[in-house]
């Protein structure tokens, strides 16, 4: 390809080598030349145009969970005079906030200006009458985004730095809130990350195509760590972990975070894609009896095998949070609603059962009966 364009520089279809060419790069495992490529497609025309929209989803991967943060301060020295230096910043700042330098997520962030970043960036992927948002409408949605990050990220560095108990609860459950996910989140996906986030849930050939999940030329651990640093229940359960680890961690807060753990792996399970709850298996805090799966090399019981066995690693962690629970602290108000959590989960009537004989004073018990008399 390099050859072909070399020879036909003008050609009209020199975009599309180029993405041939990039693609070749990628599976040679050469990401960061790729990555020009891609680059080069976004903001530099070429060709009769056509194939320059394919650039932006292999950068925006990249920047979300592929690149290391060390590559990222590479690559903002290196397009220090190029139009895409503001949306490589951006990706800086969110990298730093994920992994608590609040500081210098601030610093990364001064006075960046989205809304003024030029039109050739994005330009080629929100061409008019192609997408229901315009390119504009897309950079103002990145804009106020940041600014309520800015503004998260002062409240978190605070919090960071104190390196007590209480602080660390704090920080943790902070991204542990509704709205924590901003607090590491890169808005590049038009909203739509929980389905266009490659993962490989069902195809290997996705990953084929996208290399951040390319466990063949990645390897499975540095896929499992690139996906978790860029997931926030990932990065909730580090930190709560942390603080579990803490042989001076006081009572009252052992027991509450023994609970919001738990909470945050079930609200992984329940409410996120099965792709990515794979790759970030598993989560600080478990151990994991199963790999993620492979599409193309598994047969479907396969696939179904795996699956059931990442269920019950979710499930023997929910118990062992139960059982401390109950030996540590067994007057806990907590102890019921896990338990009926572990019923919503396996669909076994004897958690059920126990809230009933056990916890009858708690807050979980009228449902419990309700179920056990109207469910079989």
């Amino acid at each position: 390809w390099q050859n072909w364009l070399d020879k036909y520089p003008d050609h009209p279809g020199a975009d599309d080598a180029t993405y041939f060419w990039a693609r070749r790069l990628q599976d040679e495992n050469q990401m960061l030349k790729a990555l020009d490529l891609w680059v080069q497609l976004m903001i530099q025309p070429a060709g009769d145009g056509d194939a320059s929209y394919l650039g932006y989803p292999h950068v925006r991967a990249l920047l979300d969970v592929g690149l290391t943060t060390s590559q990222l301060e590479t690559l903002v020295e290196q397009y220090a005079d190029s139009a895409i230096k503001p949306l490589f910043q951006y990706a800086l700042a969110v990298h730093y906030a994920r992994e608590h330098q609040y500081g210098k997520a601030l610093d990364a962030s001064e006075s960046l200006d989205l809304v003024a970043m030029s039109p050739t960036v994005l330009g080629s992927y929100y061409t008019d009458g192609f997408w229901w948002r315009s390119r504009l409408t897309v950079q103002q949605d990145m804009q106020t985004m940041l600014t309520e990050q800015r503004q998260r990220w002062q409240t978190l560095q605070p919090l960071h730095a104190q390196n007590t108990s209480e602080a660390k609860y704090e920080l943790a459950s902070n991204w542990a809130e509704e709205g924590g996910w901003k607090n590491g989140y890169l808005p590049v996906w038009d909203g739509g990350r929980t389905y266009l986030l490659p993962t490989g849930e069902w195809s290997d050939g996705y990953c084929q195509e996208f290399w951040i999940c390319d466990s063949h030329l990645r390897g499975a651990d540095t896929v499992r760590s690139s996906y978790q640093q860029a997931s926030q229940n990932a990065i909730v359960l580090q930190l709560y972990q942390e603080l579990l680890n803490d042989p001076q961690l006081p009572s009252a807060l052992r027991e509450k975070t023994l609970f919001m753990a738990a909470s945050n792996l079930l609200w992984q399970w329940e409410d996120y894609p099965l792709g990515e709850t794979f790759r970030i298996h598993p989560p600080a805090g478990m151990t994991a009896t199963v790999q993620a799966p492979s599409p193309s090399e598994d047969s479907y019981e396969q696939w179904e095998t795996r699956y059931k066995q990442l269920e019950q690693d979710y499930l023997t962690y929910l118990d062992k949070a139960i059982a401390t629970l109950k030996t540590e602290f067994p007057q806990s108000t907590y102890i019921d609603d896990l338990l009926f959590s572990r019923y919503a989960v396996s669909g076994q009537r004897q958690y059920l059962q126990q809230i009933v004989d056990q916890y009858g004073n708690g807050d979980r018990v009228a449902e419990a009966r309700f179920l056990l008399a109207n469910r079989k």
